[in-house]
């Protein structure tokens, strides 16, 4: 290839260059698949270190209900807890669970709503709840939005469902 000690052809500069600039693009898409790859575990993280955190908040708040009602229509699981009576309430506009205190009274399902309540979670797309009174147990299910991020780097939005059973505490007499 080399002719004589005066240098390189205009060929070969031009391959050269073509091999480098191929080796670049391999390496800005090998680096670019690599940071979507990483971005895509810490969302992962974040998602499921915000449900574990829900999850544990209602199972802190339901492990010593008493009494509980769900109203399907209003999206409301009404429940006593000894001292207080409380509300989660589902809102599918702004997809958020919400706690509310209810106004003393006697009967859960009667009981108003005592605002503004505090949000518990944000990106809920469903809730329902199942409360056997004969059994006296209570079957909570929440589905909530989490964001999966491809290798190309495009934000999939998916559905991870959890899932919480409780044994409604009995008064004595």
């Amino acid at each position: 290839m080399l002719r004589d000690s005066r240098g390189l052809t205009l060929m070969e500069l031009m391959a050269a260059l073509a091999l480098t600039g191929i080796l670049l693009a391999v390496v800005i898409m090998l680096y670019q698949s690599l940071f979507h790859v990483s971005e895509s575990g810490m969302q992962r993280y974040v998602d499921q270190t915000e449900i574990r955190n829900v999850m544990e908040q209602l199972e802190a708040e339901l492990a010593d209900a008493i009494d509980a009602v769900y109203q399907v229509d209003s999206h409301q699981l009404r429940y006593y807890n000894g001292l207080r009576a409380r509300a989660l309430v589902y809102d599918p506009s702004s997809k958020t669970l919400n706690m509310h205190e209810l106004e003393d009274g006697n009967d859960l399902g009667a009981a108003d709503l005592i605002s503004p309540g505090s949000v518990i979670a944000g990106n809920v797309t469903d809730f329902s709840a199942v409360v056997d009174a004969d059994r006296r147990t209570l079957d909570l299910s929440v589905t909530f939005e989490v964001s999966n991020v491809n290798v190309s780097g495009i934000r999939e939005a998916a559905a991870e469902t959890r899932k919480l059973s409780f044994k409604l505490m009995s008064v004595p007499a």
